[in-house]
């Protein structure tokens, strides 16, 4: 009865691991699919393509960029600018991108907006950090958070 109840265990044990193994199987693939990161530098999220050649820099700040009435500091902002093209036609899309220190700390946001998006055109946009300016030099890096 022993014999039993050991082997019982075993293969629960053994059950239990192998749904965890497909468990992190399915996120992951579920993540690369979502966000593909190819090697000429483009980024695939869901039905968007921002192309390769995306850059983040400071830059005078312009005015007339702002996100939901956020305006950058007096001289300088950080700026994320790029083109995407969208599989689909949206009224409106937001495209995210968090901003990291060089420890991989994230520091902030920066966003763009864009409406009336149309299926397979490819615009230009330009994303506006969320942090307060005098941040602006802590920035290392970027990586995109979401587009919605």
């Amino acid at each position: 009865m022993r014999k039993l109840n050991r082997r019982f265990v075993k293969k629960v044990k053994i059950f239990l691991l192998l749904l965890v193994i497909i468990f992190v199987l399915v996120l992951c693939v579920k993540y690369f699919l979502k966000n593909d990161f190819s090697s000429n530098g483009s980024i695939s999220y869901d039905n968007y393509v921002i192309e390769r050649g995306h850059s983040g820099k400071l830059e005078k700040y312009d005015p007339s960029h702002t996100v939901e009435g956020y305006k950058g500091g007096k001289d300088q902002a950080y700026y994320i600018t790029g083109r995407i093209t969208s599989k689909m036609d949206k009224s409106f899309i937001l495209i995210t991108f968090n901003l990291y220190d060089q420890n991989n700390k994230v520091l902030g946001t920066a966003v763009a907006g864009l409406s009336a998006v149309k299926k397979d055109k490819t615009y230009d946009f330009k994303a506006l950090s969320l942090i307060e300016s005098k941040y602006n030099e802590n920035i290392d890096h970027y990586k995109l958070k979401e587009i919605k």
